[in-house]
């Protein structure tokens, strides 16, 4: 496959790796490049890590994954995590990936309180990964202390609480991990 010469194959190639972005760990990150190759007011002009971004794209979409297969008989958990510019997500089985998931968020999105883009990240998450999970319980581990008394909280800001009645949809079991 030949490197994207404009925005218009730049915007074929990431549709056509979009489907496996489930597949691809921090798909998002790995693809940011490539997604201000599409800006409408710049104009197209490939850089390095670009580049460097189609080839790791296209080399993850090759190789064997180290995703498995899930059992709905076991107990699934669930990782998350925001940054200031993104959000991702692994459901994980007996310690291995099942499925992955990022994406960036909207620069309304950019403003949200720290607490708010990780609750936003488990939100989604939950709601990206609904098909797996159904009623079954899941185990959501955040390195965002706050969120594992989110039902307790007082004082939640409206968007809080509209997405403390979404997480009631699912059998939710909080944990903590400190992580970086």
């Amino acid at each position: 496959m030949k490197p994207p010469r404009n925005s218009k194959e730049v915007s074929k190639f990431l549709g056509m790796s979009q489907w496996y972005a489930k597949f691809i760990k921090n798909y998002a990150d790995i693809c940011k490049p490539l997604y201000n190759l599409k800006r409408k007011l710049k104009k197209f002009c490939r850089s390095i890590e670009a580049q460097k971004a189609f080839d790791a794209v296209k080399v993850a979409i090759t190789k064997a994954p180290v995703i498995k297969l899930p059992d709905f008989k076991k107990p699934f958990e669930l990782f998350t995590d925001a940054s200031s510019i993104d959000v991702g997500a692994v459901l994980n089985q007996e310690q291995r990936p099942v499925v992955f998931a990022s994406r960036t968020l909207s620069n309304a999105e950019r403003n949200y309180t720290l607490t708010e883009r990780e609750c936003l990240a488990v939100v989604w998450a939950l709601n990206k990964f609904r098909t797996y999970l159904g009623s079954l319980k899941i185990k959501v581990i955040t390195d965002h202390s706050a969120l594992t008394r989110l039902t307790y909280g007082k004082n939640l800001s409206i968007r809080m609480i509209r997405w403390v009645l979404k997480l009631a949809e699912f059998n939710v079991e909080w944990e903590h991990r400190t992580g970086t």
